[in-house]
């Protein structure tokens, strides 16, 4: 920080440095709350499972990018060490949606991304929110 403040010193911009310090801590705040949620979706089996998987499989496997890890490793000095194996981002999260009985046929993303919809040979049409895997609603059905 100090650095970085007599950089823009030198450069005759300190007066903007408040403002791009406040724009950082909340990227941050962002990127550790998005952090959390992939940290929650990679390994909520092994943690509901056991409290102490937070400690034993999650954190070491934590991708070696992320905030999660370069803020929580140094702090847990005994974690296991991964030497292959591990990933540098967080790997796409995939959801099964399951409450087709039959073939889908269709599937669309709303505009926003939010919501996905799919149409089957069941004769029903399900949205689904697109972040957490769910059913929103009832089917509609007849379709």
């Amino acid at each position: 920080l100090v650095f970085w403040l007599e950089a823009m010193s030198l450069l005759g911009l300190v007066g903007n440095t408040a403002d791009a310090l406040a724009c950082t801590a909340k990227w941050l705040q962002v990127t550790f709350a998005q952090d959390g949620i992939q940290f929650i979706w990679n390994f909520s089996n092994a943690i509901s499972q056991s409290a102490m998987h937070v400690y034993i499989s999650a954190l070491p496997f934590c991708p070696s990018n992320s905030l999660l890890s370069s803020v929580l490793k140094p702090k847990f000095h005994c974690l296991a060490e991964v030497f292959a194996g591990g990933f540098r981002e967080w790997p796409s999260v995939q959801l099964i949606l399951e409450g087709h009985t039959d073939y889908v046929t269709s599937v669309a993303f709303s505009p926003g991304g939010k919501r996905i919809v799919s149409g089957s040979e069941d004769k029903t049409v399900r949205v689904w929110d697109a972040e957490r895997g769910v059913q929103v609603g009832s089917p509609l059905e007849g379709h």
